[in-house]
């Protein structure tokens, strides 16, 4: 009989059970391992079998998954209560946290005296569009529930409901699905112009009975089982280690979504600090308030000396010393990290509401300021491209000639820093008319931010007059091999720190040294009267409108657009 087992140096019991060896590919680990989060043996026994019950269950949906047959036989009006349970459970998630980038990302550019936006949505990943679904074939239809399947099989899972990839009510769930994303864009839309009243859709549906039952529910499950809720006992700091696990499951261990992800758990952890590791049933919008208003008194520091201290006197020492405190955005990305936590509590059924909800703060920074630091003027341009690298052929190159040539073609390009610093040879194209481009891409230890990256973007013409050809003709993979690599397999992060030093060794205030290069490009589209559809397809943003993602924008069309910015006084010295 399986029972805790103790930890031999804290004395803190754990549950554990190994997964059988043909099912690891699918559930993605060699045991279930957890720790229960007491010393105490009778409390763990007490906690100890509704963790056996949900490995249990996991085990049996991965068998099912595993014979590649169908638990069950699903039909239209199953599929379209299914997919009204995901909407409403990703839709709660987001309003829960704030945070609505799971569906729709919207970036907001400052120019002409207003703001533009710019959006990303799950549709802009689909292979149709509209009323297309309508009459989308048999094959548009599976690549639709393909591109839709991560969403589809996580709502499956909760059901405890085995359902083949390759079967037709998969393809039929991919239908069902897809109106609902629409809705779900649509609500995010409403939710960034701050309208909390809006909703897409009456959901009448999801508390209907499916016409099928799940018999991963069914199975026998071992020992006396416990209702789930014994699992509410949860610390808080458990409940994270459960979210960050589940959240790397879905992505690539070496990508910029894994650092965020562990970025996550070491601010959270801190947020902890404050908050108390308590069980995660017990704290009120209250707290949260309390812990809001800790984050905009103490000091914004890396003493660790001050910050060992009492927060009471960490808020003192700031106070008589006059020392800097955490902007107001800060606080506001620390509360929808940590409300991303709470939310996952809630999925897991530990929790009904979200404390974080409805907790905000007015940020009171100089909005022209922010503005003004985003781009670079003129007359930035022209003293960064006056530094001895661009015009002495054996000035010190820390990167070797990373530090030549990527400024020069995110100047010309707006491309992001990392995108260039990934380029291998192979990724230097030519095109049937030949035009001469830089294929950015997913690929092998390469990231691109969204699907709308991936693009085609002309090699300037003054880039290829100063020797770039014949510089990528020398390489043999990588085009910048002397760039590290991290973790993450970020190759831009060194190349960025350094490209940051040089620019405000001149004096530049500017925020962000390197992005700056794509705020500046857009503005210099629109000072040619280049449209935005045009520049979109050369930076890699989405389009903002329905009609916007329709067609495509010619290579020789963003080599004209290129082409036309102004040139830097630079000669050939390579």
């Amino acid at each position: 009989m399986a029972t805790p087992h103790k930890d031999s140096k804290s004395g803190v019991y754990y549950f554990r059970m190994a997964v059988p060896k043909d099912l690891v590919p699918i559930i993605g680990k060699t045991a279930f391992k957890t720790s229960l989060k007491t010393k105490s043996l009778t409390e763990a026994k007490r906690i100890f079998p509704s963790y056996l019950e949900e490995a249990h269950r996991e085990i049996e949906l991965a068998k099912l998954k595993l014979s590649d047959e169908p638990s069950v036989n699903l039909t239209v009006r199953d599929c379209v209560i299914l997919a009204e349970r995901w909407y409403m459970r990703v839709r709660d998630r987001m309003e829960a946290s704030g945070d609505f980038t799971e569906i729709l990302v919207r970036e907001a550019q400052w120019c002409g005296g207003e703001y533009q936006f710019h959006e990303f949505g799950l549709s802009d990943t689909l292979p149709i569009s509209g009323s297309e679904i309508v009459r989308a074939t048999e094959s548009q239809l599976r690549e639709l529930a393909g591109d839709l399947r991560e969403h589809i099989e996580s709502q499956l899972d909760i059901e405890g409901i085995a359902v083949p990839f390759t079967s037709a009510d998969f393809i039929q769930l991919g239908r069902a699905f897809y109106p609902y994303v629409i809705r779900l864009e649509s609500l995010c839309r409403a939710r960034y112009k701050d309208d909390w009243t809006y909703q897409p859709l009456n959901c009448e549906l999801a508390d209907k009975e499916l016409s099928v039952r799940s018999e991963v529910n069914a199975a026998p499950i071992m020992l006396n089982t416990r209702s789930i809720t014994s699992v509410k006992t949860q610390a808080i700091s458990a409940v994270l280690e459960d979210f960050i696990v589940v959240e790397k499951a879905k992505v690539n261990a070496k990508s910029a979504r894994s650092k965020t992800l562990d970025e996550t758990k070491s601010r959270i952890s801190k947020l902890i600090t404050f908050l108390g590791d308590h069980d995660v049933t017990k704290f009120k919008r209250s707290d949260i308030v309390k812990l809001r208003d800790i984050l905009c008194l103490i000091p914004k520091t890396s003493d660790k000396s001050l910050l060992a201290r009492p927060v009471a006197e960490q808020i003192r020492i700031c106070e008589e010393k006059k020392m800097k405190r955490y902007a107001a955005n800060t606080v506001i990305k620390d509360l929808k990290l940590l409300s991303r936590v709470f939310s996952h509590a809630i999925d897991r059924g530990f929790i009904e509401t979200n404390p974080v909800n409805g907790v905000t703060i007015k940020s009171s920074g100089d909005k022209s300021q922010v503005k003004a630091a985003k781009g670079y003027t003129e007359s930035d341009i022209q003293l960064i491209f006056k530094d001895e690298v661009f015009h002495v052929e054996d000035a010190p190159k820390i990167y070797d000639m990373a530090c030549y040539w990527i400024p020069l073609i995110c100047r010309y390009t707006g491309a992001r820093i990392n995108e260039i610093a990934q380029l291998r040879k192979v990724d230097v194209c030519k095109s049937e008319s030949g035009i001469d481009y830089l294929y950015i891409r997913q690929g092998d230890e390469q990231n691109v931010k969204t699907v709308s990256s991936v693009r085609e973007i002309p090699i300037p013409e003054h880039i290829k007059e100063l020797g770039f050809l014949d510089y990528v003709a020398s390489t043999t993979d990588w085009l910048f091999p002397k760039l590290p690599t991290n973790m993450y397999g970020d190759k831009g992060l060194k190349i960025g720190q350094w490209w940051g030093k040089r620019v405000r060794s001149k004096s530049i205030v500017i925020a962000q040294p390197s992005h700056a290069f794509r705020h500046t490009f857009k503005t210099q589209m629109r000072s040619l009267f280049i449209e935005d559809s045009v520049s979109d397809a050369i930076t890699g943003h989405a389009a903002t409108t329905e009609g916007g993602r329709y067609g495509t924008v010619a290579l020789e069309v963003k080599k004209v657009a290129i082409d036309k910015l102004p040139r830097l006084d630079l000669q050939r010295i390579w």
